[in-house]
C-alpha cells in the first residue's frame, strides 16, 4: 500500500515532467522566433553587369540599392552554366561531378539519386519553418507530388511568356521574339508571382518562414513591359563589355562549330551589327523589369514587421555572353556564362563588396548552418 509520502513524490514527479515538457516547448518556440527568415530570389540568365557595373546603358536601381546593403561577391560561379543542372546542384549542395547532372535533361531529378536527395525547402520544412515558393523553381519535373509536399502554399510557377507572334522572331522559334508589351502586367508570371509574394509578406506568421522566389526574365522571349523598353530610348546602345568581333579567328573549325554562332539570329532588312544592338536593348529592358519585380518583393520586406530578421539572397542560374566569343546565350565554361550576380543582404544591412571565389553549392550548407537547421 503506497504512503501519502510516495504519493506525494509521485505527484511531484509527474508535475516536474509537465513542467519540463512545457519549458522545452517553450524554449522551443522561443528559438523559432529567434531563427531568421529567409528570402531567396533567383533570376534567369542574369550577367555580372548589376554587379560589376561595367555596362552603361543598363538601369538597376533597385539591385544597385540592395548591393548597398549587401554582402555581394564579385567572383562567385554557378556549378553548371545552363538552368537545370545549375538549379540541381544549388538546391541540393551536390556538384555536377556528383549527380552527373551537366545538361539540360528533363528527367535530371528522376533517375538518379537527386531523387532522394533533401533539398533546401525540404531541409527548411523539416525544421519547422513555413516555406513558400513560386516562379521558376527546377526547370525540370520532380518527383511526382514532392513539390507541392516541400511548399506550404499551392506554388504558381507560371512560365516563360507571353510570346510575340512570329513578325518579331529575330531566330527560329517563338522563345526569341522581342515586343515591348503593352498588355496588362500581369501577363508576366514573374509579376503575378510578385505579387503573391508581397501579399504573404503583408500577412501573419508565427513561425519562421523560408520564401523562394524565381524568376523567369531576364531569359527569353524578351517580351517585357513596353515602358522598360522605353527606358532605353535615345540611350547609345553599345556591344558588351569584351566584344571583339574576330574573337574565334584563332579557334578550329570544330572550336567555333561547338559555339552556338550569333549567325542564328537574323532579321530581314537588317545587318549585324543592328540585329546585335536590337538584342542588346532588349535584354537591357528585360534586365530592368526583372530588376523591377526583385525591387517590389524588398520593398515589401522593408515595410513588414519582418525586416529585421529576414535574410535576403540573391543571385542567378547561371551567367550570359551577350555576344562575346561570338555567343549569345550561356553553356560555355567561359567567365560570361559562369560567374553569377550573388548578394546576401542581412539584417545589418551592411555593404561590402568580396573577392573570394564562391559558388552556388555554398548557399546551401551555409544557411543550414546559419539559421541553426539540422542538415540533411
Amino acid at each position: 500500500m503506497k504512503t501519502t509520502k510516495t504519493l506525494h513524490f509521485n505527484r511531484f514527479i509527474l508535475m516536474f515532467g509537465f513542467l519540463c515538457t512545457g519549458l522545452n516547448l517553450f524554449a522551443q518556440s522561443e528559438k523559432e522566433k529567434e531563427r531568421p527568415n529567409v528570402i531567396l530570389i533567383v533570376a534567369d540568365d542574369m550577367n555580372m553587369w548589376s554587379v560589376l557595373k561595367n555596362y552603361a546603358p543598363l538601369q538597376t536601381p533597385y539591385l544597385d540599392k540592395l548591393k548597398s546593403e549587401s554582402l555581394y561577391f564579385l567572383n562567385a560561379s554557378c556549378a553548371a552554366p545552363v538552368c537545370i543542372p545549375s538549379r540541381a546542384s544549388f538546391f541540393s549542395g551536390r556538384a555536377p561531378y556528383v549527380t552527373g547532372a551537366y545538361v539540360n535533361n528533363r528527367e535530371t531529378w528522376e533517375n538518379n539519386s537527386l531523387s532522394t536527395t533533401e533539398v533546401i525547402p525540404e531541409t527548411f520544412k523539416k525544421n519547422g519553418y513555413t516555406t513558400w515558393g513560386g516562379g521558376k523553381i527546377f526547370h525540370a519535373p520532380i518527383n511526382a507530388g514532392r513539390q507541392e509536399k516541400m511548399f506550404d502554399n499551392k506554388v504558381h510557377e507560371g512560365g516563360f511568356g507571353p510570346f510575340a507572334s512570329k513578325e518579331y522572331h529575330y531566330a527560329q522559334g517563338q522563345f526569341f521574339s522581342i515586343k515591348p508589351w503593352t498588355g496588362p502586367d500581369t501577363d508576366f508570371s514573374d509579376v503575378r508571382n510578385a505579387n503573391s509574394a508581397v501579399s504573404y509578406l503583408e500577412d501573419e506568421h508565427d513561425k519562421p518562414f523560408f520564401m523562394y522566389y524565381g524568376l523567369y526574365r531576364p531569359h527569353t522571349p524578351y517580351t517585357a513591359p513596353k515602358r522598360f523598353f522605353d527606358l532605353y530610348d535615345g540611350v547609345d546602345i553599345t556591344m558588351p563589355p569584351g566584344f571583339r568581333p574576330d574573337d574565334l579567328d584563332d579557334v578550329p573549325l570544330q572550336g567555333r562549330q561547338l559555339v552556338d554562332s550569333l549567325k542564328r539570329y537574323h532579321k530581314k532588312g537588317m545587318a549585324k551589327d543592328e540585329v546585335l544592338l536590337t538584342m542588346m536593348k532588349a535584354y537591357c529592358a528585360n534586365y530592368s523589369f526583372a530588376d523591377w519585380n526583385i525591387g517590389r518583393l524588398i520593398e515589401a520586406l522593408d515595410k513588414s514587421k519582418y525586416a529585421d530578421n529576414t535574410i535576403v539572397i540573391f543571385y542567378s542560374d547561371n551567367g550570359f555572353h551577350n555576344g562575346t566569343k561570338n555567343h549569345w546565350v550561356k553553356s560555355t565554361l567561359w567567365e560570361q556564362a559562369d560567374t553569377v550576380p550573388f548578394m546576401i543582404r542581412l539584417p545589418n544591412k551592411k555593404g561590402e563588396g568580396r573577392e573570394q571565389t564562391v559558388n552556388l553549392l555554398d548557399v546551401y550548407p551555409t544557411l543550414v548552418d546559419y539559421c541553426g537547421l539540422t542538415p540533411p
